[in-house]
């Protein structure tokens, strides 16, 4: 899910608290192509769906970093809709004894694999009984509109700024490209262990500065090392670059999640990455990740 926290839409989004960063593990359709980014969240949301319209407020809010993969066509692994009533109510495929409903509080409670998939973002105490609470009630419709789908934006550069200082600008430098690749390729070695942008919008060009200047924002990674390391990233608020020194990242172990934290609100990543070139999935246009068929709905975006 990189999902938004509004009560209903865009985190992340990472993924609310969101996809996904528009992250690894939900997501969305971008150009058609199905995304294993959340706001993985879903992100939230994410996914090329919006937010459900027939549901209580408090159980939209509840399921909403769920739906960048459970949205109305399913992502990835995501076997089943979260976004509408007719969704829920129905029998849940893999246990037809249950509704999709309660088969959803099943996976939030289980140990072994729950729902969300990301260790660093379990289901809530909250999330679980808003949930149980509404099936209890006898499942009553509610009327919460609708969320315009965060990756389903125009391509533009929010800021109307562009990076012009060439090599110059240091950790500012060529925001929306992969940092890796590009020091490889300059023969400088992986001088990063892990690097990208946050952006405000889903599809923001190479080189536009991200200028996020009223909050800051953190990128919180957290490693498969026992017990695991957290590292917390301050996006620069002039290009929303952020970064891990390889000097910086001693004994930091493969595979990583990611969360993006900004004004209260998270967009997750909930399926672990071991690719560190965040830029290099999170694309303008987003991005298939080898070896696997997922794809980056379009950039890391603010939850």
């Amino acid at each position: 899910m990189l999902i938004p926290l509004r009560s209903i839409g865009p985190l992340l989004t990472l993924i609310g608290v969101g996809a996904g960063f528009g992250f690894a593990g939900c997501g969305g359709t971008v150009n058609g192509s199905d995304s294993t980014y959340i706001d993985d969240a879903g992100t939230f949301s994410e996914g090329g769906t919006t937010g459900p319209s027939d549901l209580p407020c408090d159980l939209a809010k509840a399921l909403e970093r769920c739906v960048s993969c459970h949205g109305s066509t399913p992502l990835g692994d995501a076997k089943v809709s979260l976004v509408s009533y007719a969704a829920l109510t129905a029998k849940s495929p893999t246990d037809p004894s249950l509704t999709v409903a309660q088969h959803a509080i099943v996976r939030m409670k289980d140990t072994v694999k729950p729902m969300p998939p990301s260790p660093s973002s379990p289901a809530k105490t909250t999330e679980i009984d808003t949930l149980q609470k509404w099936i209890d009630a006898g499942m009553p419709k509610g009327d919460c509109g609708t969320a315009p789908d965060p990756f389903a934006q125009p391509p533009k550069c929010t800021s109307g700024a562009t990076y012009t200082l060439g090599d110059r600008g240091k950790g500012d430098m060529y925001p929306g490209q992969a940092c890796i690749a590009c020091h490889v390729k300059e023969r400088e070695g992986q001088a990063l262990w892990l690097g990208g942008t946050v952006y405000p919008s889903a599809h923001e060009p190479n080189d536009c500065l991200a200028k996020i200047t009223d909050s800051p924002v953190q990128v919180v990674i957290t490693d498969s090392s026992s017990p695991p390391k957290t590292f917390t990233l301050t996006a620069s608020p002039a290009s929303g670059n952020f970064r891990l020194p390889k000097s910086s990242a001693a004994g930091f172990t493969m595979p990583y999640t990611a969360k993006v934290v900004y004004q209260g609100r998270e967009r997750v990543m909930v399926k672990p990455m071991s690719d560190g070139d965040c830029n290099g999935c999170h694309t303008a246009a987003g991005t298939a990740v080898p070896p696997s068929t997922d794809k980056a709905p379009g950039r890391i975006l603010l939850p």
